[in-house]
């Protein structure tokens, strides 16, 4: 990985990247207002490298991570099906 700025699709090799990266995105955004427990629960139920893999494995989603100095710095995921 270059120093450089960096956009790729996710392989399911990432998936315990995108486990950490979810989690942490996720906190950083809600934790605020929300309780510990019900954010260790919800990262649980959502954010396992299981779960990440299990999506990076969907025929009908694409994930994205971006790279920057071979850190990862956020993700999207484009989901080619109805939403939940």
């Amino acid at each position: 990985m270059s120093d450089e700025f960096e956009i790729r699709q996710a392989q399911p090799c990432d998936a315990a990247i995108l486990a950490a990266l979810a989690e942490q995105t996720f906190r950083e955004t809600f934790a605020a207002s929300n309780s510990i427990e019900g954010m260790d629960e919800h990262c649980e139920r959502s954010f396992s490298e299981s779960i990440q893999l299990a999506e990076l494995l969907t025929a009908r989603a694409r994930t994205l991570i971006a790279w920057q100095h071979a850190q990862p710095m956020g993700f999207v995921q484009l989901r080619f099906i109805e939403p939940p």
